[in-house]
């Protein structure tokens, strides 16, 4: 029996049904409901000997996050340069103001736990060392 929820890469995929399918059919399938707006998968369930079934996720489109960085473009930083050196940091700094991200986006909870475990490594109490050996001629 599938799980009715998967996670994958962050997101939360939905089962569809408890229909088993094959192969084809899944993926007829699954081709109508990403035409219909929404994201779907296929998991394998492999057995011995028998055919291999095939159980839809499906969960809603997500729009991925574009960069708040714009470009400017080099007539742009020419003229603001040939204006004076001093506009022109105060112009740059005022840029590079606008262009900040802000702090206050909420953070996955578990890429903070796992950025604060520290590894460390043990010896088991033996020291490696290296043998020197001299050449006699």
């Amino acid at each position: 029996m599938p799980s009715k929820q998967i996670n994958m890469h962050g997101k939360l995929y939905d089962l569809l049904d408890d229909k088993i399918r094959i192969k084809k059919v899944a993926q007829t399938k699954a081709e109508e409901i990403r035409n219909g707006g929404q994201v779907a998968f296929l998991n394998p369930q492999k057995r011995k000997d028998k055919e291999t079934n095939y159980w839809i996720y499906v969960a809603d489109k997500s729009v991925r996050r574009t960069s708040s960085r714009k470009n400017i473009s080099i007539k742009i930083l020419l003229e603001e340069y040939e204006k004076g050196t001093q506009s022109f940091i105060k112009w740059i700094k005022e840029v590079q103001k606008a262009q900040e991200v802000p702090k206050n986006l909420p953070i996955n909870e578990s890429v903070k736990e796992t950025s604060k475990k520290v590894v460390s490594k043990k010896t088991n109490g033996k020291k490696k060392s290296s043998k020197k050996t001299s050449s006699k001629k």
